[in-house]
């Protein structure tokens, strides 16, 4: 829908080196800066990127989890988001801790916290008002109607599900399908 085409240029390149096939976010910016392709969205697929399943570093390239690619994954497309300036549709709660049977605080670490009836969904949350409200920040599944199990409690006292369709959520990939139109 955005008009993107990804291709690979060149041939793969192999790199032999133990701390990068297993390394730290510092050890992954050297990988970058020391290996990359200019003008590329250059993309390393490693045994483990920092503990994560993947991760991007704006402008410098991307590390993926060789055990979380493939035809049913959903990382890499999670990953270019970011890479292209996408935030999570949990934008603001990374890092939080909160109980989500609780109301929402108005503001979550110094950003205003997306409300259900998307009235400032323009400068809270992801800013995208086709993504809804979304806080939870950690890997979770969904249920047969493609929403979170979990509900959650908005500043105003509604409660809601997460929608689980968004590559940019935390959603587990059997539950993530798509970029929303205004991500696109």
């Amino acid at each position: 829908g955005s008009g993107i085409q990804f291709f690979i240029e060149g041939n793969f390149r192999y790199h032999n080196n133990n701390n990068w096939y297993v390394h730290t976010f510092q050890q992954g910016a050297q990988m970058m800066q020391q290996r990359n392709v200019a003008n590329t969205i250059n993309c390393y697929i490693v045994d483990d990127p920092a503990g994560a399943c993947g991760y991007s570093m704006y402008n410098l390239g991307i590390a993926l989890k060789k055990s979380c690619n493939g035809p049913n994954h959903h990382t890499w497309a999670h990953e270019i988001g970011h890479y292209l300036s996408l935030p999570h549709t949990f934008s603001g709660w990374e890092g939080s801790s909160h109980d989500y049977s609780q109301p929402a605080p108005n503001f979550i670490n110094g950003n205003p916290v997306e409300r259900v009836n998307g009235q400032n969904c323009h400068n809270a949350g992801d800013g995208f008002c086709d993504t809804p409200a979304d806080y939870l920040n950690y890997r979770w599944g969904c249920n047969g109607q493609g929403l979170s199990n979990v509900n959650q409690v908005d500043p105003t006292g509604e409660i809601f599900k997460s929608e689980a369709k968004f590559f940019m959520s935390y959603a587990l990939d059997a539950c993530t399908s798509e970029f929303s139109d205004e991500q696109i």
